[in-house]
C-alpha cells in the first residue's frame, strides 16, 4: 500500500507532457540550390542561417545595381549618337538615370567631359576649353562643364529629380520618371494654349446664345378684370364666439350705444 502511494506521488510530481507535436518556431530558410550549406539543426541555428542568407541577397542586389549603373554611365558619356538627338537616346537617358543618385550623376558629367563632350547628356557639344594659368578650378562648374548656361540648367534640372537613397534599398519602384525641362516647358506651353482654346470656345459658345435668343413681346388682354367681392367681416373664423357668429350690424350699433352712454355721463 505504501509502495502504491509513492509511485503515484512520484508520479504526480513529474510535469504533464503535451500530446502535441512539437514544430520549430522558425522554417527552415531557403537555401539557393548553388550554395552548399549544412541545414541547421536548432532554431537558433535556422534564425542566424536566416539572417545571413538575408545580408547575402541585400550584398548580390547592390553588386548587381552597382554595375548596371556602371554600365549605364559608361554608355550615356558617348551621347547623342547623331544630330539632333534621335528620340531613342533621350528615351535611353531618361530611363538610365531613374536608377542614379547625385553621385552617379556628378560622375557621368565628369565622364563625359574626359570624352570631350558637354556635360549634359543630350548635347554633343565639346566643353569651354581650360584656362592656361593655374586657376582654373577657380572658375564655377558650370562653365568648366558645360557648353553654356543653358545645357547647364538642362542638366541641373535633371540632378534635382534623383533619389538620394541607393537603388538597391529602394521600395517597389525604382524610382519616379524624370522629367526633361524641355518637355516641362512643351507642357506648360500647351496647358496655356488649351486654357485659351477652351476660353475662346465659352465666349462662342455665349455669342451664339444671345443670338439665337428669341424675343417675344408680351401678349395684352382686352377682358376687364373682374370686380373684387365685397368684404364681408362674418366670413373670418375669428368673428365666431364658440361656433356662434355676431351680426356686423348689431355689434356696431351696440358700440354706438355704448359709446353715447360714456359720452352723456358727467
Amino acid at each position: 500500500m505504501d509502495d502504491l502511494v509513492g509511485s503515484r506521488l512520484t508520479q504526480s510530481a513529474q510535469p504533464p507532457k503535451g500530446i502535441l507535436k512539437k514544430t520549430s518556431q522558425h522554417p527552415a530558410p531557403a537555401v539557393p540550390p548553388n550554395v552548399d550549406i549544412a541545414m541547421p539543426t536548432t532554431d537558433e541555428a535556422a534564425k542566424h542561417l536566416q539572417t545571413a542568407l538575408t545580408y547575402a541577397k541585400q550584398i548580390q542586389a547592390q553588386k548587381t545595381y552597382q554595375l548596371e549603373i556602371l554600365g549605364r554611365i559608361e554608355d550615356l558619356s558617348l551621347l547623342p549618337s547623331a544630330s539632333p538627338t534621335p528620340a531613342s537616346d533621350v528615351q535611353f537617358f531618361k530611363s538610365s538615370v531613374v536608377l542614379f543618385q547625385p553621385s552617379d550623376y556628378q560622375a557621368l558629367l565628369q565622364e563625359r567631359n574626359v570624352n570631350g563632350f558637354c556635360g549634359y547628356t543630350l548635347c554633343g557639344n565639346e566643353p569651354p576649353k581650360a584656362l592656361a594659368h593655374r586657376h582654373e578650378w577657380l572658375r564655377p562648374e558650370a562653365k568648366r562643364r558645360f557648353c553654356s548656361v543653358e545645357c547647364a540648367r538642362k542638366a541641373m534640372y535633371v540632378k534635382a529629380q534623383l533619389n538620394e537613397m541607393p537603388a538597391w534599398e529602394r521600395r517597389g519602384d525604382v524610382g519616379a520618371e524624370i522629367l526633361l525641362q524641355d518637355e516641362k516647358k512643351r507642357a506648360a506651353e500647351q496647358e496655356q494654349e488649351q486654357l485659351a482654346l477652351e476660353r475662346t470656345d465659352q465666349a462662342h459658345s455665349r455669342r451664339m446664345q444671345l443670338v439665337t435668343d428669341d424675343v417675344v413681346e408680351k401678349q395684352t388682354s382686352n377682358t376687364p378684370a373682374s370686380k373684387r367681392d365685397d368684404f364681408d367681416m362674418t366670413d373670418l373664423p375669428h368673428d365666431s364666439i364658440e361656433g356662434y357668429n355676431v351680426p356686423s350690424g348689431k355689434y356696431r350699433s351696440t358700440k354706438i350705444n355704448t359709446d353715447k352712454d360714456h359720452s352723456s355721463t358727467p
